[in-house]
């Protein structure tokens, strides 16, 4: 266990790492809401369409966003970014 432990230390002290890690992480919330949105009960299939569909668009929006630098939707990617100057 020891040794994973050491691997583990050693790609935190990458920053590029990090900020992988913690886009990754942003994007992981925003699957969750979309998770949240299409469980439980009274969901019809029109809904579910719906809310995947406005994902889509949303990721495209983000995406933009990201390759402009504009971290808004990113929070901890942003305090990463931030602590990394990049």
């Amino acid at each position: 266990m020891k040794e994973a432990s050491v691997y583990f230390q050693e790609l935190m002290a990458k920053s590029e790492f990090k900020c992988d890690f913690a886009f990754a992480v942003d994007l992981m919330e925003k699957l969750n809401e979309l998770n949240g949105r299409l469980q439980g009960k009274n969901v019809f299939a029109h809904e579910m369409y719906n809310a995947v569909k406005s994902f889509t668009i949303k990721l495209n929006l983000l995406s933009h966003q990201v390759e402009e630098g504009n971290l808004i939707h990113f929070p901890v990617l942003k305090s990463i970014a931030v602590d990394h100057q990049l």
